[in-house]
């Protein structure tokens, strides 16, 4: 549904409150008019206008700062909002006859039927209240906090106009469906009541970032991480190895395929009495003439000796035992570059954290290939894998815009011109990068299992 314009608006509000059981503006123009006959009748001007209460940033002279007063505004966001009507009263060809007591007349019961408080207002701000107001050859107020101590108040004539700002006690919610309806947006997506801009991770981070922030690249397209790591930097030594990142059955494992690897027990054991200790080389004689438990008092006896002396010197040129370093420094290699690229991806989570409320997801997409074309000359096309993020809408995205620049806006639009305007962008990504990843031990210890089972059947 399109709501074409304002006065098809304020109906839409009003018949959605009293569906609500709440009176919203509940006062018809006509008899606001009727009101203030008697001053019409002596040339002065009434305009009534429907809407809500919004803010006005004015700069406080008497405390000389700046400070946000009430006005009526057209301008409207989503949630709970204030109905306002305002009565702006001008002067036309009046005449000399003092209607002030019409005025107070009108005052009084359009804030008892209104339900409403009223404030007064000039072009320059609030001008005190309605028995200080005077209407007699034009309109005039008592000015009371711009006069010195113990000297009467001075009587002062209103800049342009005098407004009865009715603002209701009652207040009614505008859901966000209404305001996108209203203004007519386009590009927002609408989910459970909530409207929301979508954006891919690319487009996201050219918004967000600077336009040559480090780790943009890597953000976007992860799998340059990896060209920055080298898995020989994260092979354990032979003593961590067996400490720390063999599980018990793969520390017996990976013995018995050196052993396999050196040519069978009785030639591990030779090598051991060509390279090692001759008392450890007498000690593993005697155990292989226990043929039936020799491997495991061999294997029992390498993992117990202290810095595991012989085992290394055994292991110094073995292929098993450097493929299992590999295999972990190629693993510790992924866990660390995986952490540092989630790192970074949370530093920009981080960023949007402070500012947005947002659902971030994955979904597939479908790209065209830049190298390669099908019969026709197009560009073939392939489905990948996308981060995404649904920013959800706030109305402080409505304080750069003035009323009449948003009907028919792009949503997309409105949100990029806020983030431009409240340095919300041009930032830097900072990640904290670990030291380390952590290795997923157990999964890495069933590959090691797996590899070496395979060289034990053969």
């Amino acid at each position: 549904m399109r709501i074409k314009n304002w006065k098809a608006f304020v109906e839409y509000i009003r018949e959605s409150a009293e569906e609500a059981g709440l009176d919203c503006w509940n006062l018809e123009e006509d008899d606001i008019i009727d009101y203030f006959q008697e001053s019409i009748d002596e040339g002065y001007q009434i305009e009534v206008r429907y809407g809500f209460l919004g803010q006005e940033r004015q700069w406080n002279y008497k405390e000389n700062r700046a400070q946000y007063v009430e006005r009526f505004s057209r301008k409207v966001g989503s949630g709970n909002e204030t109905p306002a009507i305002s009565i702006l009263i001008a002067c036309g060809d009046v005449s000399e006859k003092d209607v002030s007591d019409n005025l107070r007349f009108a005052y009084s019961i359009i804030a008892e039927e209104a339900d409403a408080e009223i404030s007064i207002l000039d072009a320059d701000g609030d001008i005190g209240g309605i028995e200080g107001i005077m209407a007699k050859s034009g309109l005039f107020f008592t000015d009371t906090w711009n006069n010195a101590e113990d000297k009467e108040p001075s009587v002062e004539e209103a800049e342009g106009y005098v407004e009865f700002l009715v603002k209701k006690k009652q207040g009614v919610k505008i859901t966000q469906k209404q305001l996108a309806e209203y203004y007519d947006w386009s590009n927002y997506v609408e989910k459970d009541g909530k409207l929301y801009v979508d954006y891919s991770l690319e487009d996201l981070s050219d918004l967000i970032l600077a336009r040559d922030s480090n780790y943009k690249d890597l953000l976007i397209d992860g799998s340059g991480i990896y060209d920055n790591y080298w898995g020989s930097d994260y092979q354990p030594d032979l003593k961590s190895l067996f400490d720390y990142y063999l599980d018990k059955e793969n520390k017996a494992l990976a013995i018995k395929a050196l052993i396999k690897e050196t040519g069978g027990l009785e030639q591990f054991v030779s090598f051991v009495g060509d390279e090692c200790d001759d008392e450890i080389y007498a000690t593993m004689k005697e155990m292989l003439e226990s043929r039936e438990s020799a491997e495991g008092m061999v294997i029992e006896y390498l993992l117990k000796e202290r810095f595991y002396s012989t085992l290394k010197q055994m292991a110094q040129e073995s292929e098993i035992i450097g493929d299992i370093k590999q295999s972990y420094g190629d693993w510790a290699m992924n866990a660390h570059a995986d952490a540092d690229l989630e790192q970074i991806r949370a530093e920009f989570d981080d960023i949007l954290d402070d500012s947005f409320t947002y659902i971030k997801g994955t979904r597939e997409v479908e790209k065209k290939s830049k190298f390669n074309k099908d019969e026709s000359g197009n560009w073939r096309t392939y489905m990948e894998e996308e981060t995404f993020y649904l920013i959800e809408y706030s109305n402080d995205w409505l304080e750069d815009f003035e009323y009449e620049d948003l009907e028919k806006e792009s949503l997309e639009t409105i949100f990029s011109e806020h983030c431009y305007k409240n340095s919300k962008t041009k930032y830097e990504l900072n990640p904290r990068f670990s030291d380390y990843g952590d290795v997923d031990e157990k999964e890495w210890n069933k590959d090691v299992k797996s590899y070496l089972m395979r060289f034990l059947s053969k």
